[in-house]
């Protein structure tokens, strides 16, 4: 029995030997002299201020693997539907849209509205656009006006002359549809592929910002209380200050409802794409932000509005971009994602901590209360050819009040440099082979990363 036990114990001791000299020979001796070195270094030290934020993402909705999988449980795949975040209910609402299906060579308009609880993480459908509802279309906008209703304007149905210039109030609470006629015949016309925001004026009367579309310039005001549009008097000037443009997008900002921010687009007669950042105020119309840099131009993109508890009380914020698309000369779809700062007109890219794929014609929410985003739906060309269906769930690195937040993006960084990340007090030391992740009362939301 002693020998048993002596012979054990050098088989354990010859054990640790050979996996010290392996663990030693695969970390390299930099990696010990930099945990050395980080030994002597105070707590919540970084080792990558340098290198660029990062975006987490995560599908939290699946997607399906065919246009007919399951089409009473989930939403169908589906570009350019419009989407509004439901604080009150704690869910995505998706309104309409359209699909073609390439085999078949048939095209759809959806005419459906459905939801995605965040709390379940599970689809239901909410109207299935039979009776009291607006035709099917796709490139139409919708906007929260209060807590519990959305405005829907215009779009397109697919028919010959098939832009809508028609509103609809959709019940968050009854799931019922009701049309609305304003009280004068003054009424923006048809469209689509237009944007549309909310915004306040000095006197805090809310309204709908409806701007362009396709082969359009003008801008309209719907006062909410008073059931009346109005076109602003920027759309009335010689040369109006954004040109017509198409595939724009717009956000309220999200530290001051007074202001809008617009981005992007296209011009349909000269097919040039812009890249700019736009300010309206309802008082003195739009502004031109100048900056350098920043995102190619492009059209079919998304755009939010983004703060934290800080800048809000300085009246500043950001303004998120995601995707899109340049389809001057060959067409190529974009993944990225760029945060402007509105106070420093300065652009920074941010980087995908997994692969995420190129995207265009898809919508975009975000729960202010958590800085998240959700995109839902659109079309990729490459890496493959698809359509989106699944929820995009995506967190930003500096910018989100998420609870793991500094922890995941500090253990992105380490694998990324390969070597040691102080946080807090707690050390963590990577190597080249393998890694140790501890977490503590933390659910990280997504636990694979990728690095290039």
């Amino acid at each position: 029995s002693s020998n048993s036990n002596s012979s054990s114990f050098l088989l354990l001791l010859l054990f640790l030997l050979i996996g010290g000299m392996v663990w030693f020979c695969s970390v390299g001796l930099l990696n010990v002299v930099i945990f050395l070195t980080f030994l002597l270094l105070p707590p919540q030290t970084s080792i990558a201020n340098d290198l660029p934020p990062y975006v987490h993402s995560v599908e939290v909705g699946k997607q399906s693997s065919s246009f007919y999988d399951d089409p009473l449980s989930i939403a169908s795949f589906r570009y350019n539907s419009a989407a509004v975040f439901d604080k009150a209910r704690e869910r995505i609402v998706i309104f309409m849209g359209y699909f073609y299906d390439h085999k078949n060579h048939q095209a759809t308009w959806c005419k459906d509205v459905w939801e995605f609880s965040l709390t379940s993480y599970s689809w239901r459908r909410l109207h299935d656009g039979e009776g009291t509802a607006p035709e099917p279309r796709y490139g139409h906008s919708s906007t929260l006006i209060d807590k519990d209703h959305v405005l829907v304007f215009g779009g397109d149905t697919g028919k010959a002359h098939g832009k809508r210039g028609d509103a609809w109030i959709f019940d968050l609470t009854s799931h019922f549809w009701a049309q609305i006629f304003p009280s004068t015949d003054d009424t923006p016309s048809p469209r689509s592929l237009h944007t549309a925001s909310m915004i306040e004026d000095e006197d805090g009367i809310t309204y709908v910002l409806v701007h362009g579309g396709i082969k359009l310039h003008d801008t309209w005001l719907y006062n909410v209380q008073k059931n009346v549009w109005t076109m602003h008097s920027s759309s009335l000037l010689p040369i109006p200050p954004l040109g017509e443009r198409y595939g724009a997008a717009t956000t309220q900002s999200s530290s001051n409802p007074r202001k809008v921010y617009l981005f992007g687009g296209a011009d349909m007669k000269t097919r040039q794409l812009f890249n700019d950042v736009w300010q309206f105020t309802v008082e003195n119309g739009w502004f031109l932000l100048e900056n350098d840099g920043g995102p190619v131009p492009r059209n079919y993109l998304t755009i939010v509005s983004i703060t934290t508890k800080k800048r809000k009380v300085e009246g500043t914020d950001d303004i998120v971009v995601f995707g899109g698309s340049n389809c001057t000369g060959s067409c190529k779809l974009f993944s990225d994602v760029w945060v402007f700062n509105t106070q420093q007109l300065q652009w920074k890219e941010y980087k995908h901590s997994i692969e995420v794929y190129p995207r265009y014609h898809h919508s975009i929410v975000m729960d202010h209360d958590t800085n998240l985003l959700y995109s839902f739906g659109g079309e990729t060309y490459k890496p493959k050819y698809m359509y989106h269906n699944s929820i995009l769930c995506m967190e930003l690195e500096g910018l989100s009040s998420t609870q793991c937040e500094s922890t995941f993006s500090s253990i992105i960084r380490s694998v990324e440099l390969n070597g040691v990340v102080v946080i807090g007090s707690l050390l963590l030391l990577f190597s080249s082979l393998c890694g140790y992740l501890l977490y503590k009362n933390c659910i990280v939301m997504n636990p694979s990363f990728k690095t290039e």
